[in-house]
């Protein structure tokens, strides 16, 4: 003859196994968001990493074009001083349109 079950029993027994799986999905997302984390962080450190890179090299850049513009002026100072004459010039007039 089967022997009927408990539904106190039941119950305690439905709680645990509740619990259980509590536990188990608790870990498992922590396990799942500290990888995802770590996923972040990484790209976020490449890409601060290549802002940096990016940031140095149009800084060189503009160094570059710096020392190049002073070495012409400074070879020719009169005909750069003209130059600059004419361009202001001609901005001076397209603006007071």
């Amino acid at each position: 003859m089967a022997s009927a079950t408990n539904p106190e029993t039941e119950i305690r027994d439905l709680k645990s196994q509740i619990a259980s799986l509590e536990k188990s999905l608790s870990a498992h997302v922590r396990a799942t968001g500290n990888g995802v984390s770590n996923k972040i962080e990484h790209f976020a450190h490449r890409a601060g990493a290549d802002l940096r890179d990016f940031a140095d090299h149009k800084r060189d850049q503009a160094l570059a074009l710096r020392d190049e513009a002073s070495s012409r002026i400074a070879k020719r100072p009169l005909s750069t001083t003209a130059a600059a004459f004419g361009v202001g010039f001609a901005l001076a007039a397209l603006l007071r349109r």
